[in-house]
């Protein structure tokens, strides 16, 4: 068929799926999508809660019949939680123009299987895990796992507003958030326009120091230029940085913390900066997170305002350039310096 299920224009309230295992919904071999949600203008607000489905997997959760694409979403106030949307022809999961907005993405599998695995995981999309595109406005893209896509693991091109936070990723063919869906973006002025077709405004990702610290936690410096704003500096963990050469970064696999600054020195057509220091980085209760070869990364996220006061997530960057954690906790082994 061409949809395993689609909801029409003017259709609100429809619930696909449910928390309980007996509620779960698989769509399969459907030729454009397992699940559609239309709206027929900017306004439409279907409110459809898609949940706990498997999109491209069989109901056992590991064998793969994919769809063309898993997910495709128009309309606002949508809300897609706890998903396996995995195997797909195109992208796991789609927002779609400008109809696409104020809709939320969290704690979907993409790419993987249903289950804990730890061998033959890999079930990936096609093309992007998530793909943010053609107008679609305030998407929050958060606490989802995103593995093994064809190409970008999130891909914002030409829509704005999608604040990215507290997704895990790994073995995506692509950047993990490719702003523009252009490979990776170097920082440019955020006081000027961006290009067409850019995503979240070309968002300038943070400039990380040397991280170090010992076995539990550490810290971290650097700096952000950008418009004057508050941003949220999230930190993340990688297994390692890869070579220099060509310029990818790694892929965030660990939620580290966050810090919050303001920039306030930005002038006409020019971006000012602010510095973060000694930012804490630990992985939740683990005292031995950092005795393994570890890489940080962070993004940066404007805020409409202090967040302190009720400001709203904006635009997320893509990721930073990955710098190694340097454990001193040798040097102290003895208990002295």
């Amino acid at each position: 068929s061409g949809y395993g299920v689609q909801t029409g224009a003017g259709v609100r309230g429809v619930t696909i799926g449910g928390p309980e295992p007996e509620e779960r919904n698989t769509f399969t071999e459907a030729v454009i999508a397992g699940i559609s949600i239309a709206a027929a203008s900017a306004g439409e607000s279907p409110q459809a809660t898609i949940e706990n489905n498997y999109v491209g997997l069989r109901r056992n959760g590991l064998t793969a019949e994919g769809n063309g694409k898993g997910i495709s979403i128009r309309g606002k106030g949508n809300r897609i939680s706890g998903n396996t949307v995995s195997s797909n022809a195109g992208a796991g999961i789609e927002l779609d123009d400008a109809t696409a907005s104020d809709n939320i993405i969290e704690f979907n599998r993409i790419g993987r299987t249903a289950a804990l695995c730890f061998a033959d995981c890999a079930r990936g999309n096609g093309t992007q895990g998530i793909v943010v595109q053609d107008g679609a406005t305030r998407n929050t893209i958060r606490n989802n796992e995103i593995w093994y896509s064809g190409s970008d693991g999130v891909a914002v091109t030409g829509a704005d507003v999608t604040p990215i936070h507290q997704n895990v990723f790994g073995a995506n063919g692509g950047e993990p958030i490719d702003l523009g869906a252009s490979g990776r973006t170097v920082n440019d002025n955020d006081s000027t326009a961006p290009p067409a077709g850019a995503g979240n405004r070309n968002q300038n990702y943070p400039v990380l120091g040397v991280p170090i610290g010992g076995d539990a936690s550490g810290t971290v410096t650097g700096t952000l230029a950008s418009v004057n704003a508050w941003f949220r500096i999230d930190f993340y963990a990688a297994d390692g940085c890869p070579a220099p050469f060509p310029p990818v970064t790694a892929e965030p696999r660990y939620y580290l913390g966050s810090t919050v600054v303001q920039i306030s020195n930005a002038t006409a057509g020019v971006d000012g900066t602010v510095a973060f220091t000694y930012a804490s980085l630990r992985f939740g209760r683990d005292s031995s997170f950092f005795a393994q070869p570890r890489g940080i990364v962070a993004t940066a996220t404007r805020y409409s305002g202090n967040p302190g006061q009720g400001g709203t997530r904006l635009f997320t960057s893509e990721i930073s350039s990955c710098r190694t954690y340097q454990n001193n906790g040798l040097l102290f082994a003895n208990g002295f310096e």
